[in-house]
Parts: structure tokens; C-alpha cells; sequence
């Protein structure tokens, strides 16, 4: 439920989430240095509380860091699969453009235009943020797909033996698979585990920096502070690579604008 829950998460301004977790790192840094405080006050063995808090908050820290950078590579590494499927679905969307041009009258027209559409289709696809919208443009995406294929069929019974119609058939394959690839890459987010994960763990390290600040007498260091900053900022990060729409980090659409702007001054 509660990973169900963190839907929010791909839903929130990054910069939100950034400063909240700032917030929440700090009051964790805040309740170990009060803890350490308390903890300094009791008899024992001082020596040996620092020694084996300290040996616990570098394997915490070694522990954050490895986290981070496990997270941070599944966020680069979607949002670079994904400008490369908009280069290669450009492309194919190109190819499926030049093939139709071979094709008998009317359907080298009539497909054409279909193309045409298709490609400004994708372009206010790649603008789109909203996913009510989004789910809007994935049927008109279907309802497309449908007519040039219906179109497609129809030239090819009218001359079933000619290469031109099975070279296009091919182009459009590779258009229809690779806007399903798309659509299921623009889905594929980093999971919520990972995340719950990462938080508690930047959350238990700034508790122990703040408890190791306590034990040793001193407030909250510059250290602690510039640790809950740096954290919150690969946070930052992360989750704007996630969303290949908005924020600082967005996905390069040039290659489908481009060819829309070439077909429509071609149009002209």
C-alpha cells in the first residue's frame, strides 16, 4: 500500500521533493545531535561509543553512496533509452515517408498525408505532460495506425506482387513496433522500492552524522549541512531524469520536430 501510495513521486515537482527531503534530512540530523547530547551525559565508556559509531556511519555513508549511484545510473540510463528511441522512430517515420512516395496513385498521396499527420501527431505527443492528454493521443495513435494500415493492405491486393508495397509494409512495421517500444520506455520509471530505500537510508545517515555531532559536544556542523544539500540534490537529479518531460533534464525532440517541419514546408 504504501508503495502505492509514492505515485505522488512521478507526479511532484522534483525541486518539491528536493527541499522536502532537505527538510526531513535536517530534522533527522537535528533528533541524532539531541540524542548524542542525552546519550554523552550518561556514564560509560565515551571512548568506545565514538570509535564504534564512527566505524557504523562510514559503512552508513558507504552504503548511501552506493545507493545513490545505483539510482542515479537507472534514471540516466532510461533517459538516454528514450532519446534514442525518438532518433530511431524519426528515422523510421522518415523511411516509411520516402517508401510511401513509391507507391502507385492514390495511395502514395493518401498515405503520405496519413504520415504527414502522424509525424505532428508525435510531436504533441512529445510536448505532452498531462497523462489524461497522454492517454488521449495513444488512441488516436491507434486509430492511426489502424487507417494506414487498412490503407496498406488495400494497396498491396491491388498489385500483390510489387516490391514498392512490401518495402513499405516493412517501413511501417518498424514505425508501429517502435512507438510501442517508446510508449513503454516513457512508463518505465525508476521503481518506488528503490526509492523508499534511498530515503530511509539518507534519513538513518544524517540521524548517525547528527549523533556522531552530539557524542563529540558540537552542534550540528557545516559538514552535516553540506551532506543533506549534496543528497538532496543527486535526489533532484534523479528524479528529473525520470520525467523525460519536464524539468531542468527533458529528452531532445528535435528529431521527430524536424522531420514535421520538413513535411509540412514540403506540403507547402
Amino acid at each position: 500500500m504504501m508503495l502505492m501510495q509514492l505515485s505522488w513521486l512521478y507526479e511532484t515537482d522534483p525541486k518539491n521533493v528536493a527541499f522536502l527531503l532537505s527538510a526531513v534530512l535536517f530534522i533527522c540530523a537535528l533528533v541524532g545531535m539531541w540524542a548524542g547530547h542525552w546519550e554523552r551525559a550518561k556514564p560509560g565508556d565515551e571512548a568506545d561509543q565514538k570509535s564504534h559509531l564512527s566505524n557504523v556511519l562510514s559503512a552508513m555513508l558507504g552504503l548511501l553512496a552506493l545507493l545513490l549511484g545505483f539510482t542515479f545510473a537507472l534514471a540516466a540510463g532510461r533517459f538516454e533509452a528514450r532519446q534514442k528511441l525518438i532518433v530511431r522512430e524519426a528515422n523510421a517515420i522518415g523511411t516509411a515517408v520516402l517508401r510511401a512516395e513509391l507507391l502507385p496513385a492514390p495511395y502514395d498521396t493518401k498515405l503520405g498525408k496519413q504520415l504527414r499527420d502522424y509525424t505532428n501527431l508525435c510531436v504533441d505527443f512529445g510536448r505532452e505532460e498531462s497523462v489524461q492528454k497522454s492517454q488521449s493521443l495513444e488512441q488516436r495513435y491507434a486509430d492511426m495506425h489502424r487507417d494506414i494500415w487498412a490503407n496498406a493492405n488495400a494497396c498491396q491486393r491491388v498489385d500483390p506482387n510489387s516490391v514498392r508495397s512490401g518495402l513499405f509494409v516493412s517501413a511501417m512495421n518498424d514505425v508501429i513496433d517502435l512507438h510501442g517500444e517508446r510508449l513503454a520506455n516513457r512508463r518505465n520509471r525508476v521503481p518506488p522500492t528503490v526509492y523508499v530505500l534511498l530515503f530511509f537510508a539518507a534519513s538513518l545517515g544524517h540521524v548517525l552524522l547528527g549523533l556522531s555531532s552530539g557524542l563529540h559536544g558540537r552542534r550540528m556542523g557545516l559538514s552535516t549541512i553540506l551532506t543533506a544539500v549534496l543528497v538532496s540534490g543527486v535526489v533532484y537529479t534523479i528524479l528529473d531524469l525520470d520525467r523525460p518531460l519536464s524539468g531542468l533534464l527533458v529528452n531532445n525532440q528535435s528529431p521527430i520536430n524536424e522531420l514535421a517541419k520538413s513535411l509540412n514546408d514540403a506540403q507547402k
